[in-house]
């Protein structure tokens, strides 16, 4: 009788929330912590708009967005989408999350490609904007790291703007403080191995989102 009260105060909790995502993939703990209750997910959880979004210390997990981004979660991250509005009048799509912990790749969505202006990643030192790319973003010792594979990131903060891309001047770049500007890199720093951006059995890659449709909510 215990669990079916717990089940009936879980979905009380859950429901009137937006769905925006779904887990489609995980290895390990995946969790999302959301007015003060936390949900243990699995394959194929809904993602509701206002997630804390947290994976374990040896486990990674990836999301698909309705707007049909994706975004994977290294080990040790924590990560929230705060304003999340997929719109048919598309200048009002916007996307807005935070990466707190831990480090993320991103794929973008249709948010992203009809109104890149509206889309914002905030790290603890900056805020990363995009023109249609797929990017990674990592928080260690203090720092925030980043690279950009295809098309064009933003790194914007108090101490100036960099642009990341193939196309740019640099694709790898650091940004140390708030205040310090974003540090352009010659080569991939060690924080953004590849190893760390491994996807999960079952995940999603880039060629597969490019040639996917995107989810339906609440599927």
């Amino acid at each position: 009788m215990r669990i079916f009260w717990l089940f009936l105060s879980l979905l009380a909790t859950v429901e009137g929330l937006d769905t925006i995502g779904r887990v489609v993939a995980v290895e390990g703990e995946l969790t999302a912590v959301n007015q003060n209750t936390k949900r243990n997910l699995s394959l194929n959880s809904d993602v509701y708009l206002g997630d804390l979004l947290l994976t374990g210390e040896s486990s990674t997990g990836q999301v698909q967005f309705t707007d049909g981004m994706l975004i994977l979660l290294i080990p040790g991250s924590a990560y929230s989408v705060d304003t999340y509005s997929k719109s048919l009048i598309s200048s009002k799509n916007r996307f807005i999350a935070k990466l707190r912990e831990g480090g993320v790749r991103v794929t973008t969505g249709l948010i992203a490609q009809k109104n890149p202006e509206n889309f914002e990643l905030n790290t603890p030192n900056a805020t990363i904007g995009v023109r249609g790319t797929v990017f990674e973003a990592r928080v260690f010792n203090g720092a925030v790291f980043a690279s950009c594979s295809t098309g064009v990131i933003v790194l914007t903060n108090q101490g100036g703007t960099l642009l990341l891309g193939p196309a740019a001047s640099a694709q790898f770049a650091m940004v140390s403080s708030k205040r310090s500007p974003p540090q352009a890199l010659k080569t991939r720093p060690d924080a953004l191995d590849a190893s760390f951006f491994e996807l999960p059995p079952g995940g999603i890659s880039q060629e597969q989102k490019t040639t996917g449709a995107s989810i339906k909510k609440g599927c």
